[in-house]
């Protein structure tokens, strides 16, 4: 039984003197600090003074989308906060009773106690490096998984609900996720990291032979008191980080192939 937390362990890598993305050498500008796992997703891993303005704008840009997408309904459900203190927008409206054969007026808003307790996922095929295959046509088949948090209220009704989704910019950010937190654990020049930053500083349809679900025993495999964990591997010399959000209500694991491992 998962614990249902919402804390995840804090963390800090120390700067290693480069943006992590451009490879810009510190002094030319100012470098910032980079949350590995988003603030807003109540993230505490942070890599020191490891992006310049230029990337930190633009892998900002694709995270902030995420947020206000994919990822937007489990952060309101589970009252996660982002480092501006606005008035987060209602949660999306929902058709009552059972229309999700078609029809029905998605008209009905919900407060956070009356709305569906579950958590939605997209489902991604797994990395097309680590299936031998090519995935650079992008999303083919939208399926989305989800989880209940186990806080459900009698006064919910049936109702269906429709969530806005955004599978490259997801997909990207778990690319990040993933990227940032090779590079703390590993460094630089642990593996080839060349394709997994062209992709994160300019978007392109191969995301998905990188970013994936692994095989369903390696998915039951994994499982964490932590609201968020991360860990990484040696796939037939492919680094492979899982980045495992929400890892403490059941969610499941992504399998992000950051690069080849380079032999030292």
């Amino acid at each position: 039984m998962h614990s249902r937390s919402i804390e995840m362990k804090a963390g800090r890598y120390l700067p290693i003197g480069q943006c992590i993305y451009c490879l810009t050498y510190d002094g030319a500008e100012a470098f910032t600090d980079e949350h590995v796992i988003a603030k807003a997703l109540a993230g505490r891993l942070v890599f020191e003074r490891s992006v310049c303005e230029t990337c930190r704008r633009q892998t900002e840009g694709f995270e902030r989308e995420a947020l206000g997408t994919s990822l937007y309904v489990p952060r309101v459900l589970l009252g996660l906060k982002g480092r501006r203190k606005n008035k987060i927008r209602p949660l999306p409206p929902v058709s009552l009773g059972d229309v999700t054969g078609g029809g029905g007026a998605f008209d009905l808003n919900l407060s956070v106690e009356e709305y569906p307790q579950r958590l939605n996922f997209i489902v991604f095929e797994r990395a097309g490096l680590l299936d031998g295959v090519s995935r650079s046509g992008g999303l083919k088949n939208f399926q989305t998984a989800f989880v209940r948090t186990g806080s459900g209220s009698s006064r919910t009704p049936s109702v269906t609900t429709r969530h806005q989704q955004n599978w490259s910019a997801m997909a990207r950010t778990l690319l990040k996720n993933a990227y940032c937190f090779a590079v703390g654990e590993l460094g630089l020049d642990a593996f080839d990291g060349d394709a997994a930053r062209s992709i994160l500083l300019d978007p392109a349809h191969s995301i998905l032979n990188f970013v994936g679900f692994p095989p369903p025993e390696i998915q039951k495999a994994f499982g964490s008191q932590d609201l968020h964990r991360l860990s990484w591997r040696n796939v037939n010399d492919w680094l492979v980080v899982y980045v495992h959000l929400f890892a403490s209500y059941g969610a499941p694991v992504y399998e992000v192939c950051v690069g080849r491992l380079l032999r030292r």
